[in-house]
């Protein structure tokens, strides 16, 4: 493949990314704001312990897909096509086993379930359970996602996704004039990701078969995955166990004021992960055919673009995020804001390193990252811990605080170590023009009232097309844009592959 039908992917592959995440995001403030102006503020908190506490299942499964994923990009890449079917049946095999696992699992929180949310008001039991098969069958489809995603097919996985959302809403609106409760919202959860394993299923474009299941490749995708689910796992506890050591310790309400102010930190992530997880194949396709220096390129560039994005769109995050809160869910809520603030900075500066998640499951040298990871949760639980005395200040210092020591300072520095970059060539190629740009920016929002900010974000919206992408990265784009991107099989080999 020509690595500028590589840039071409990359791009529709961002946009199309770009797209699910901002129908997603639309869907999730439609969502949470039914779930708080419908049923109040403690019903909200519940729900979404309930979802944490559930969530922990979904640890099995993660590990798997980013195995499948690498395995499929790097025998893609090699044009091996033969062995996809080997790879994808052997990750079904596997992800089945874990979705009945998850349910297995699921039923060791009902003791404990019981006593932590005495709810009145619905069974807890009948909507963890609802949730609990929900990502159970995540878990069985999971390997049919995956494969778009070796294949740098990401528009496939995102027009599915998207799809779901828009059903999602719809869905949502008419529960809305017909009365909702908790347990209608789980139902609807449910019956969407059975839909979407169908859909995958169905757009599948190699064949399946237990059959084709192969030892070696089993041995690979276990082998791999232990280091993401060591990953997955620190994740989850890092960001879910928050809820219900407030809930133990405050109220629901609590939780439902925290939960506010994280959602716009995750969302912003996700913004800017899903371009960094578009340069998964790319970085495991280039380290298949052994083009370091492509993949150290790659990275310095893909830095650039995620400090452009993080700076663009959180620095109005954090100057005007009262006023958002206060749009989304009502002003009663805005003290939520403190703790936004608290959170965001650090996660703001994470995100210039976001790319070195994708390299290092690329390069499959996650070990380190993965043990960062686990001490980055253990400090997580062990501050919110010692600090929830102090309310949710403490809870908020107990997450910003491993944010800074582990994503800000060591492994920014374990990625530049791991591909030989110099500091100095990090700070030319990904920081300097993005700083430029982007200090007035703070500087100009931080003394412009909410209604007038508006005119300065779309100013600098056209500096950052202007300035940040340099000549080749233009030319790529411009390319994409006048429709080039869509050739014939026959091109592509009268101009030669490398």
């Amino acid at each position: 493949m020509k690595e500028k039908e590589i840039g071409r992917a990359v791009v529709l592959n961002t946009l199309t990314q770009w797209l699910y995440q901002g129908i997603s995001f639309i869907a999730g403030i439609f969502c949470v704001r039914i779930l708080i102006l419908r049923l109040g503020g403690e019903i909200y908190g519940l729900w979404t312990v309930i979802f944490s506490l559930a969530g922990y299942t979904w640890i099995l499964e993660a590990g798997l897909s980013p195995a499948v994923s690498r395995y499929v990009s790097i025998e893609y890449l090699k044009e091996k096509k033969e062995n996809l079917s080997k790879i994808v049946s052997t990750g079904f095999l596997t992800s089945s086993l874990t979705g009945i696992l998850v349910l297995l699992l699921g039923t060791c929180f009902l003791p404990f379930l019981k006593k932590l949310i005495p709810s009145p008001q619905f069974s807890a039991t009948l909507l963890f359970f609802l949730i609990l098969l929900s990502i159970a069958t995540s878990s069985f489809y999971s390997s049919f996602r995956e494969v778009f995603t070796g294949l740098n097919r990401f528009y496939v996985v995102n027009g599915v996704k998207s799809l779901t959302e828009f059903i999602r809403v719809f869905l949502l609106y008419l529960l809305i004039h017909r009365g909702t409760d908790i347990l209608k919202v789980a139902w609807i959860y449910l019956g969407l990701e059975i839909f979407q394993g169908f859909v995958f299923f169905s757009l599948l474009p190699v064949p399946v078969s237990f059959r084709f299941v192969d030892r070696d490749y089993l041995r690979k995708l276990l082998s791999f995955s232990l280091g993401a689910f060591a990953v997955v796992v620190a994740g989850r506890i890092f960001y879910s166990t928050d809820y219900i050591i407030i809930q133990y310790f405050l109220s629901p309400l609590h939780v439902a004021l925290y939960s506010l102010a994280l959602k716009p930190v995750i969302y912003l992530t996700g913004i800017t992960g899903k371009f960094s997880s578009v340069m998964l194949p790319v970085f495991g396709g280039y380290h298949g055919i052994e083009k370091p220096e492509k993949i150290k390129d790659g990275f310095l560039r893909a830095c650039k673009f995620t400090t452009s994005i993080s700076f663009l769109l959180g620095i109005p995050l954090l100057v005007y995020g009262r006023e958002i809160i206060s749009l989304w869910v009502g002003k009663e809520y805005a003290s939520a804001y403190p703790y936004l603030l608290i959170m965001g900075i650090p996660h703001l500066l994470y995100l210039i390193f976001h790319p070195g998640g994708a390299l290092v499951y690329a390069l499959n040298r996650i070990k380190f990252f993965a043990w960062m990871h686990i001490l980055s949760a253990i400090l997580n639980v062990s501050l919110t811990l010692a600090f929830v005395k102090y309310g949710l200040y403490g809870v908020a210092w107990g997450t910003a605080v491993p944010v800074i020591i582990f994503h800000i300072f060591i492994l920014p520095w374990y990625y530049l170590k791991t591909l030989s970059i110099p500091l100095p060539l990090f700070f030319q190629k990904s920081l300097k023009t993005p700083l430029i740009l982007f200090i007035p920016y703070a500087l100009l929002l931080f003394y412009t009232p909410f209604r007038y900010s508006f005119p300065i974000y779309l100013f600098f919206l056209i500096l950052f097309l202007k300035f940040i992408p340099d000549e080749r990265e233009k030319s790529i784009l411009k390319s994409f844009l006048t429709f080039s991107i869509i050739q014939k099989k026959g091109g592509e080999d009268e101009e030669g592959h490398s």
